[in-house]
């Protein structure tokens, strides 16, 4: 997974090296960028149940279907794919 720079992390990750604590805190600026900070609405909004959003924040992981429907929902600017999953070298579209 890679660190964005347009996402400061909090101090509590600063030199954490755990991927899926990184992992949570980008899914949940994600929900956090929802109108009403709703896990429910993001689920909506990438076509998916609110128990997959739930369940990626438990896992501390995504499939690459989930990270590639953030992306495209937020823009590779904010949320690239490569926040999502560990795989460096996914596919472009």
């Amino acid at each position: 997974m890679s660190s964005s720079s347009y996402w400061p992390k909090p101090p509590r990750l600063v030199g954490n090296t755990d991927s899926r604590e990184l992992f949570r805190w980008h899914l949940r600026l994600a929900v956090i960028c929802m109108d009403d900070a709703s896990a429910t609405t993001l689920a909506n909004k990438l076509g998916v149940t609110p128990n997959t959003i739930y369940l990626a924040v438990h896992r501390g992981s995504c499939t690459d279907d989930l990270a590639k429907r953030i992306e495209k929902l937020f823009g590779r600017k904010y949320f690239p794919r490569e926040l999502f999953v560990s795989e460096p070298d996914l596919p472009v579209e």
